[in-house]
């Protein structure tokens, strides 16, 4: 199951946990994605932009928070990743390990619009 919304007030973990909890049986998995980080007022973040190290391609973007079993709660269909690591660890995993907290999962046009190989661990956007 997933859920998303930009009001942060409209989800609150401590109402829905006992719901999942109670009806495990019948759900396979549950994430939570944050809302945009500029629309949680306690992240002081009024936009967000990803650029190429030179900040000659830009593209206004949003920044989300996920946990790790993100991708088990997702609609096969919708998870068509553009690049995938040979990790044995999977894709959402893969961002809370060291290596990945200095990483970000993007689209394919945002690695397009900022010149960026996702093979290539030593390339690098500014967020």
């Amino acid at each position: 199951m997933q859920y998303h919304s930009d009001n942060q007030k409209t989800l609150n973990p401590k109402y829905f946990d006992p719901i999942f909890k109670e009806n495990a049986d019948i759900i396979a998995a549950v994430s939570y994605i944050t809302p945009d980080a500029s629309n949680i007022n306690e992240a002081g973040l009024r936009k967000s932009r990803v650029t190429d190290k030179a900040r000659i391609n830009k593209k206004d973007t949003n920044i989300y928070g996920v946990q790790p079993g993100i991708f088990d709660a997702t609609i096969p269909e919708f998870n068509k990743p553009h690049y995938v690591s040979d990790s044995a660890l999977t894709l959402g995993e893969q961002l809370y390990t060291a290596k990945g907290s200095q990483s970000a999962g993007v689209g394919a046009y945002i690695a397009d619009v900022v010149n960026v190989d996702p093979s290539d661990y030593k390339q690098s956007m500014v967020l």
